[in-house]
């Protein structure tokens, strides 16, 4: 048996709002261990070209991380795909994007 402490679980009362911070991403990578799953989340930003016009140019700049087991991972992308076919039909659109072009 270990003298670990087990980590504390919290719940948030109905109605309430979740005490965590908000993070908007404009696009993502994934990579893959046999351990884990990191996504790192970006926000596109402009870049402004030399005579000050803005450009095609862009960069991504790094906004949060989230590190997944596999199998959670696997869940995620489950829980992603259910939310998206629910929002698909609430609105009657098809979301199509290059990643799901390829399939």
């Amino acid at each position: 048996m270990s003298d670990r402490p087990r980590p504390r679980t919290y719940s948030v009362p109905e109605g309430q709002p979740i005490n965590a911070p908000y993070i908007y991403a404009s696009s993502f990578s994934v990579q893959a261990t046999a351990n884990d799953v990191t996504i790192v989340l970006h926000d596109t930003l402009p870049l402004a070209g030399q005579d000050g016009v803005s450009s095609d140019a862009e960069i991504q700049r790094p906004v949060g991380i989230i590190k997944l087991s596999p199998q959670s991972a696997k869940d995620f992308a489950n829980l992603l795909i259910e939310a998206m076919t629910r929002y698909e039909n609430l609105y009657k659109t098809r979301l199509v994007t290059d990643a799901s072009s390829e399939r």
